[in-house]
């Protein structure tokens, strides 16, 4: 996950200096709001920036508690519909014969497919820690790849 973020964009250095934290397997061994806070909202504005600039105006960078509750019903919200869009099976049908643009984009498209982001809790984004992040994190981080691979196709 870390290394997907690094290639998304993400400075971990100054990240790890300015707000005291080491990213590294152990990570999430136990919950750590801050660093989760930190990838996903970097992760969210890979995905789309509009929406995430709109949505976050008010309560990123989080320096309240009340930021940081409005930080986190956004984050609910957004993840809760990305989870549920992964979830269903879209498939176009097309009886011309593709380019091999679209070709490609159909591969990502399938690819997208596989990617399945687990269904979210409240407390999971309340104590952020253990396998159920990771494996979020990880969801999304590849989800957010394809998607700026197939905007970039």
């Amino acid at each position: 996950v870390l290394s997907v973020c690094q290639v998304l964009g993400l400075d971990l250095q100054s990240i790890e200096k300015q707000y005291k934290i080491q990213f590294n397997l152990n990570t999430f061994s136990k919950p750590n709001a801050k660093a989760f806070e930190l990838i996903i909202h970097h992760l969210l504005s890979q995905l789309d920036p509009e929406k995430a600039q709109r949505v976050f105006n008010t309560c990123w960078p989080c320096y309240i508690k009340d930021q940081q509750k409005e930080f986190k019903e956004v984050i609910f919200s957004w993840l809760s519909d990305l989870s549920m869009n992964t979830r269903q099976n879209t498939k176009q049908n097309s009886m011309e014969k593709p380019t091999p643009t679209q070709l490609l984009q159909h591969q990502f498209h399938s690819m997208l497919q596989s990617i399945k982001i687990p269904p979210i809790t409240k407390s999971l984004l309340l104590s952020p820690g253990g396998l159920k992040v990771c494996e979020l994190l990880f969801n999304i981080s590849h989800y957010v790849v394809l998607i700026n691979i197939i905007k970039l196709s």
